[in-house]
């Protein structure tokens, strides 16, 4: 692509391309800079699956522990099960 071609392209997607142009070399590395910085920090931008997790732990709280899932489960399951002798009522 030669460079005609580029400017024309970025002119119809930057508003201010042309501007842009006119900016001295230091001040075109400067705008460099600032738009690599906004690529890097887009690059940190989390989903939205990310967001939600980060907020149920943040909010929720979560599980910390050794035991799994499944070990609390059935320990819970367990101890609902009775191991004393069966009550016997009068008549």
């Amino acid at each position: 692509m030669n460079i005609v071609a580029l400017s024309n392209r970025l002119a119809s997607k930057v508003p201010h391309w042309h501007e842009l142009e006119k900016l001295s070399k230091e001040d075109k590395i400067e705008v460099i800079a600032l738009l690599s910085m906004s690529i890097a920090n887009a690059e940190e931008i989390k989903t939205p699956a990310d967001r939600t997790k980060e907020m149920v732990e943040r909010c929720c709280g979560s599980w910390v522990g050794e035991q799994s899932a499944e070990d609390i489960i059935a320990n819970i399951n367990e101890s609902k099960m009775s191991k004393s002798e069966p009550v016997k009522f009068a008549y």
